[in-house]
């Protein structure tokens, strides 16, 4: 299966997952959309972009203990590509 590389796309998605995630209620709920996003970069991103989104390397995107940075920084560099 093609990995995808609409940016927009790719944008949206993450950006709904971080509202989801800010709105959580409770820890598990938390922890369970983080899963997901990670599943979500691992899966379906494409491997140029993930590449960018974590800094040159190859795994460990939203692993446990840095998902706000890579969120905010996988957004922002996301922003940037859009608006190019």
């Amino acid at each position: 299966m093609a990995k995808n590389r609409n940016i927009e796309e790719i944008y949206k998605h993450l950006s709904d997952l971080d509202r989801m995630h800010t709105l959580a209620s409770n820890k598990k709920e938390r922890e369970r959309i983080e899963d997901n996003t990670r599943t979500y970069v691992n899966s379906y991103i494409d491997d140029d972009l993930y590449t960018q989104m974590s800094g040159g390397s190859s795994s460990g995107l939203f692993a446990h203990g840095h998902y706000d940075f890579d969120m905010w920084n996988s957004l922002r560099i996301l922003k940037d590509k859009l608006h190019k």
